[in-house]
């Protein structure tokens, strides 16, 4: 499972899943770093994606230069 962006692509941040991260929608930004966070299981899973896995990503926002953390499928390239 590869990542879908890369390092300072751009992006628009385009759902959220947290009331938390209302702020964030429709914003734009620049990717800065990327993380992938992996599900726990059994140590033979850790070696290979399984369902549950993800990319997430650090966003630096275009309207302020802050930094929003970012699940991948909450993003689109532009």
């Amino acid at each position: 499972m590869q990542s879908k962006f890369k390092k300072k692509q751009k992006v628009r941040i385009v759902s959220v899943k947290s009331s938390k991260k209302k702020e964030y929608l429709n914003e734009t930004g620049t990717i800065i770093d990327t993380f992938f966070a992996a599900k726990w299981g059994q140590f033979e899973d850790y070696l290979s994606h399984s369902p549950g896995d993800y990319y997430m990503y650090k966003v630096c926002l275009d309207k302020d230069n802050s930094i929003a953390a970012v699940v991948e499928e909450e993003l689109e390239s532009i």
